[in-house]
Parts: C-alpha cells; sequence; structure tokens
C-alpha cells in the first residue's frame, strides 16, 4: 500500500542559478529502495533516480541523465541535489521508499523564486 504523509511536506526556496539539496528522512533502519519522482502538470509522476540500497550506484531516468541532478543516501536520509537550477525545476518532489511491501512517499515543493508561480502572486496584488 502507499502511505503519503502531508505532515513531512515542506518547502525549499532557492535563487535561479543555485544549488538546490531536497532531503527525506528514512523511515526504516533497514535499507530500502529509494525513489525521487517529479510531479508533472499535477497529475503525473516523472521518476527522476531510484537506488536500490544506500550504498548502491544512483539509476537515473530518462531526461535526468545530464548531470544536473545527483542522488544521495546516508543512514538516515535521502538526497537529490539540484545543480545551477532555474525557474522550470519549480514544483512538487516527492521521495519515497519501498520496505517490506509499503510504499512511503514524502512531498517536498521547490520554489525557485521569481519562478512564474511567484509572478502571478505579484501580478495579483498590483492590480488590486
Amino acid at each position: 500500500w502507499i502511505s503519503v504523509s502531508a505532515s513531512e511536506s515542506q518547502t525549499v526556496n532557492v535563487q535561479p542559478g543555485e544549488e538546490a539539496t531536497l532531503l527525506c528522512s528514512k523511515t526504516s533502519e533497514s535499507d530500502s529502495l529509494a525513489l525521487w519522482f517529479r510531479v508533472v502538470n499535477r497529475t503525473k509522476a516523472s521518476s527522476i533516480s531510484t537506488m536500490t540500497r544506500s550504498t548502491s550506484t544512483p539509476h537515473y531516468f530518462d531526461g535526468f541523465k545530464n548531470g544536473k541532478f545527483e542522488m544521495g543516501s546516508n543512514t538516515s536520509t535521502v538526497s537529490l541535489k539540484i545543480k545551477t537550477v532555474d525557474f522550470s525545476d519549480s514544483g512538487l518532489y516527492l521521495c519515497g521508499f519501498n520496505t517490506e511491501g509499503r510504499t512511503i512517499l514524502s512531498g517536498i515543493h521547490l520554489n525557485v523564486e521569481g519562478s512564474d508561480e511567484s509572478h502571478e502572486d505579484v501580478d495579483r496584488k498590483s492590480k488590486s
């Protein structure tokens, strides 16, 4: 079954051109399959990368093999480093763990400051 933890949802704010690191706490002591996804158009999850265990080499899926994304893992967290972010990187990222037949997902919002979403808020405020 799949469990999504809304309480662990967080937002990471970053300036364009900077590096962003998204962190996810592991939910189990045992080494489990870890995955990173990105939600696209609010309806689809696009797979970024996966690691079968914390000591394994990450596998990157098509569209994410350009060296911009770097997945890492240690005993307590799984990370996704995004190098030189731009506005198109803004959005919802999900990290997941598959342990003992259960999949646990946590969401992280990446907000590249000055992206379209922020501009819409500014436009609304300036028109009122």
